[in-house]
């Protein structure tokens, strides 16, 4: 069965969300309500965001931040938290190649491809 990976129509908000998600309080609950008014990005082009944390482990289902979500927001351990996220979100693709991070990217869309089923022109497998 295809894996369905999670992705966001506006990429470029991933990094100032970040940014603020250091920036802020830590919540009790993550949820539209705090991303758009405590980080300040309340369209519905933000809203992806929460699924996609949830997928990398930085919230639980009920939208609870984790431990990883912790560690993401100290300095020194943020690039390991983002990194170990990133594994646990596109788990299907570093099954398939451990190394998927480190691919160019014409062989990573051909990996999408492949765990996805999706067509080489699916404007999902660009996002």
């Amino acid at each position: 069965m295809p894996a369905q990976l999670p992705y966001m129509v506006s990429p470029g908000l991933i990094p100032k969300i970040f940014a603020r998600i250091e920036e802020a309080k830590r919540p009790d609950r993550f949820t539209q309500d705090f991303l758009g008014t405590k980080l300040g990005h309340p369209s519905g082009s933000a809203k992806p965001i929460i699924p996609l944390l949830k997928r990398m482990g930085f919230l639980n289902s009920d939208g609870s931040p984790t431990s990883l979500y912790d560690r993401f927001r100290n300095a020194d351990t943020k690039g390991a938290a983002v990194a170990q996220g990133i594994r646990n979100a596109y788990a299907p693709l570093f099954e398939r190649n451990r190394y998927a991070g480190d691919l160019p990217k014409d062989k990573l869309r051909s990996l999408i491809m492949e765990v996805t089923g999706a067509a080489h022109d699916d404007r999902t497998v660009e996002l």
